[in-house]
């Protein structure tokens, strides 16, 4: 096919919005290979060339003839700029003067935005995958987490918990001498020169490690730190005073076909023994918080880091598996959340808090659920000496999640109390 011909195949794709038409004209063009290189490499996004838009707009009108004519095609160029990505302005002349050795200027457009791999045809690379089989071209997914709150109940066994940040997740990729990043999109991040240095120096090959960019805090708090390393990330160029702080790691094998050989734990050690015998200015390794069986340790936790300004927590189970989609292996807490609720009963302390409260019960979507914690000295006297009086008044009580109780019914795990609501309010489960 020449050029202008491949022009026109894509011109079509990004022509209708119908996912159904966009996947009859990958099916109807399935022997044209011509097409389905360029499509290919412009949706494998482990293929880089370095090339920005900004950049080659900078050589735009740039035409040595010379460097124009050593090449048959297209897929010359691109066999030249996947070998040579650096982003040189030497290989960027050569890509410029190919481009305007054409005269078309829809097929100067095209090229362009096949050269950055800014081609856009409204398709993914799932969509691709659907019609010419899976593994046509690699898909970008990375493991993501559930809610504590809805999956936490599923948690068994040992597990490990960690900070959550509130950082640009990062994957870096080091495959041979070559050190790619990555977001969590799978959209490359460039000019991360501090810590491509650093990990010139760790001795795992063929290697993926996850984790979150962050600049220093120096005093800001979490959601002005995010805004300024989003800042960062997002300027052209190089990029200096970002940690990157990784939490996972796996083989670079391992990451394509989506899931890893070795438990959370296992990888955990490797990433010590492999990458942090060592200390960097500008890696580091997400230190663990706890690590055992006991899940009420996971409230305590979560009070103390959120009191200090943090997001939440990670909890990884130590037996779980690095996948490449969302898993129950991976829970995200957040937050605690606060209800108000009606007393209907009250029970007597024991040992130091005998004669005084020991706990108010109250309804919870019909079930009974005993809130026996959160309460100073003062307001277990206060409470007590009024406890027929608070029967019917509504109280706010913090809790970690949903669970069931012995019988079978709906409870809280972790009910705190948090004051006693003014007479006449109303229940409330917002």
């Amino acid at each position: 096919m020449t050029i202008g011909q491949i022009v026109d195949v894509f011109k079509k794709l990004q022509s209708t919005s119908s996912r159904t038409e966009k996947e009859a004209i990958l099916k109807a063009n399935a022997n044209n290979n011509d097409f389905r290189k360029i499509l290919e490499f412009v949706y494998n996004p482990f293929i880089l060339t370095g090339i920005k838009s900004k950049k080659l707009q900078k050589f735009e009108k740039y035409y040595d003839e010379q460097l124009a004519k050593q090449f048959g095609d297209v897929f010359d160029v691109i066999e030249y700029v996947t070998k040579n990505n650096s982003g040189r302005d030497e290989d960027v002349k050569v890509v410029a003067s190919f481009i305007n050795d054409h005269l078309e200027e829809d097929v100067q457009a095209f090229l362009r935005e096949v050269f950055t791999k800014e081609l856009k045809c409204g398709i993914t690379a799932s969509t691709i995958n659907k019609v010419y089989g899976k593994g046509t071209v690699p898909e970008f997914n990375v493991m993501l987490a559930h809610s504590y709150k809805d999956h936490g109940h599923k948690l068994k066994g040992k597990f490990y918990t960690t900070l959550k940040l509130d950082g640009i997740r990062c994957i870096a990729i080091k495959n041979g001498n070559s050190i790619q990043f990555f977001t969590r999109q799978g959209q490359p991040i460039d000019g991360l020169v501090e810590i491509e240095e650093e990990l010139k120096n760790i001795s795992l090959v063929n290697y993926v490690l996850d984790g979150e960019l962050l600049l220093k805090p120096n005093g800001m708090n979490s959601a002005d730190l995010f805004r300024a390393t989003q800042k960062v990330v997002r300027k052209d160029g190089i990029k200096t005073g970002l940690d990157f702080h990784v939490f996972d790691g796996l083989s670079y094998t391992d990451f394509i076909s989506g899931k890893s050989e070795l438990t959370y734990e296992e990888r955990r050690k490797v990433l010590a023994n492999m990458v942090f015998c060592t200390d960097y200015k500008h890696i580091k390794h997400l230190p663990v918080l706890y690590e055992g069986e006991n899940k009420e340790v996971i409230s305590d936790l979560l009070e103390r880091i959120t009191a200090e300004g943090h997001e939440g927590l990670m909890i990884n189970t130590a037996d779980g598996f690095y996948v490449t989609k969302r898993t129950d292996a991976l829970l995200k807490v957040k937050e605690m959340y606060t209800i108000d609720l009606k007393v209907v009963g009250y029970e007597e302390g024991t040992g130091k808090y005998k004669g005084t409260l020991g706990a108010l019960i109250v309804d919870y979507k019909g079930n009974e659920v005993n809130v026996g914690s959160g309460y100073t000295d003062e307001d277990r006297s206060m409470i007590w000496s009024m406890r027929d009086e608070i029967i019917g008044r509504v109280i706010e009580v913090q809790y970690f999640m949903e669970s069931k109780n012995e019988n079978g019914g709906i409870s809280l795990r972790f009910p705190v109390f948090k004051q006693l609501r003014e007479a006449g309010k109303e229940v409330s489960y917002d």
